[in-house]
């Protein structure tokens, strides 16, 4: 089993994050860095997805009105969250 919301609390944990890209209009590497501590978290929470397939398959939809879309989940459930 994973972490529990107490376990971040009593470690007083902040994750790092680091995303690189690169820019093609630019020819150039992009970086953004960013932090989160566990206050910062939602516990017991997932995203909902954000792309589905077109209706013929042939494209994928990038449904950005759900950005940031979340849903609470039941901890303890059959799917092992």
């Amino acid at each position: 089993m994973g972490y529990t919301e107490n376990d971040f609390i009593n470690a007083d944990m902040e994750s790092y994050i680091l995303i690189t890209g690169f820019d093609d209009v630019f020819s150039s590497p992009v970086s953004r860095r960013t932090s989160y501590t566990y206050k910062e978290l939602q516990f017991n929470a997932r995203f909902l997805p954000m792309c589905r397939k077109s209706d013929d398959g042939q494209m994928t939809i990038l449904e950005l009105h759900k950005l940031n879309s979340k849903v609470a989940i039941v901890t303890g459930a059959a799917d092992g969250f």
